[in-house]
């Protein structure tokens, strides 16, 4: 499976993970077309240039915990863009 695939499985994934876990004020963001998407992934553009296949945007410290444990290291690259805001 090329690279690319496997990237967006590995955050349907993460998706269908995080689906009901997080709080209702959370918000995970996958349309990279949408203003709130964009100025999302502002803040993270100095860190890495790619766009990301979703953007969690998190509401405590128990929806980081959750999104942490639910990324798999190895398949799925996240920064964290509190310390640029």
């Amino acid at each position: 499976m090329p690279p690319d695939q496997t990237g967006k499985m590995a955050v349907s994934e993460l998706l269908n993970t995080l689906h009901g876990e997080l709080s209702a004020s959370a918000k995970v963001l996958v349309d990279s077309n949408k203003d709130e998407f964009k100025v999302a992934l502002q803040r993270r553009s100095d860190t890495d240039k790619k766009v990301p296949g979703a953007i969690v945007i998190v509401a405590s410290e128990e929806d980081i915990v959750k999104t942490v444990c639910a990324t798999p290291p190895s398949r799925i690259n996240y920064t964290d863009s509190e310390a640029t805001r």
